[in-house]
C-alpha cells in the first residue's frame, strides 16, 4: 500500500477513482457530503491510499483550505475498513499538507452522517477539541399536517424582487414587525425575531405560516442549517417535525 498526494485525476487513475466511488456508493449509499464528486475534483487536492501492484484505490481523503479552516472528507474501501487506513490517510495529510503549509487554520471541519462517530473519536484521540456542530435538518411536507394558531397576528408574504423562487415572510403584532424569515428553493434561512419577543413562541408562529405556505405552493421538502450552539432553535425545529439529515463537526 502506498499513500500519495493527488491534485488531478486523468486517464487510468480517473477510471480507478470512478470504480472506487461507484463501489462505495453501492455499499454506503451517499458518499460524504463534502468533496468526493466524480468530475471535476471540487477540492484543492487529496491523499489517496493505492495498492502498488494494481493501482486500485483503498481510500481517499480530500481537503479544501479556506482562510479559517480545513474542510476534510474521507472514505475507505468497504473491504479494507478497520485496518488503520483512515488513520494513515490523516497522518499523511499532516505530513504532506499541514507540515508544508505556511498559514495553517486553527479549525478542522469534517462532515459526519448521523451515525458516523469514527471521525469524532479519531480527532478527539489526537487532541483535537470539538468546538460545535452544524446540523442539516429536513422536513418532509408530504407527512406534514397543517398547523394553525389563534392569535392577533398579521402575516405578510412577498416574493423577492430579483429572485422569484425566494419568499419573504413577515410577522406583525399590530403595526410592529416582530419577525422575518426567508425561504428559497426549499431552504429556510435568516429566521429573525425582534429581541423583545424572543422565547415567546413567535418564531414558532412565523415558521408555521411559512411552512403552510410552502406546502400550498407544492414544495415537497424544506431544509435548514442550524448549529449546536443555538439550542433554542434546534428544539424549535424538532417540535415542528424537522429531522436531522447530516451534520458537520468543527474541531480546534
Amino acid at each position: 500500500m502506498q499513500y500519495i498526494f493527488i491534485r488531478n485525476f486523468t486517464g487510468a487513475r480517473k477510471e480507478k477513482l470512478d470504480t472506487f466511488l461507484a463501489l462505495c456508493r453501492t455499499q454506503d449509499g451517499n458518499l460524504p457530503m463534502l468533496n468526493l464528486p466524480d468530475e471535476p475534483m471540487d477540492c484543492e487536492g487529496c491523499i489517496a491510499a493505492i495498492f502498488k501492484n494494481s493501482g486500485d484505490f483503498a481510500g481517499i481523503l480530500t481537503y479544501l483550505q479556506t482562510k479559517d479552516c480545513f474542510e476534510l472528507a474521507a472514505i475507505v474501501h468497504p473491504e479494507y475498513r478497520k485496518q488503520g487506513i483512515f488513520t494513515a490517510l490523516y497522518r499523511e495529510f499532516e505530513k504532506k499538507v499541514l507540515a508544508e503549509s505556511s498559514n495553517i487554520p486553527d479549525t478542522i471541519v469534517w462532515p459526519l452522517s448521523d451515525s458516523d462517530t469514527k471521525v469524532a473519536r479519531f480527532l478527539s484521540h489526537i487532541g483535537k477539541q470539538e468546538s460545535y456542530r452544524e446540523f442539516l435538518m429536513t422536513l418532509d411536507l408530504s407527512k406534514y399536517f397543517y398547523l394553525y394558531h389563534n392569535a392577533p397576528f398579521t402575516f405578510f408574504t412577498k416574493r423577492h424582487v430579483k429572485k422569484e423562487s425566494t419568499y419573504i415572510y413577515h410577522l406583525y403584532k399590530g403595526l410592529r414587525k416582530i419577525g422575518t424569515c426567508y425561504v428559497s428553493d426549499g431552504c429556510i434561512y435568516n429566521v429573525e425575531i425582534h429581541p423583545t419577543y424572543r422565547r415567546k413562541r413567535f418564531g414558532n408562529k412565523l415558521l408555521i405560516h411559512a411552512i403552510n405556505h410552502q406546502r400550498k405552493l407544492g414544495q415537497k421538502r424544506l431544509f435548514l442549517h442550524v448549529t449546536s450552539l443555538n439550542i433554542a432553535a434546534c428544539r424549535l425545529y424538532q417540535t415542528l417535525g424537522f429531522e436531522l439529515a447530516e451534520q458537520i463537526i468543527y474541531f480546534k
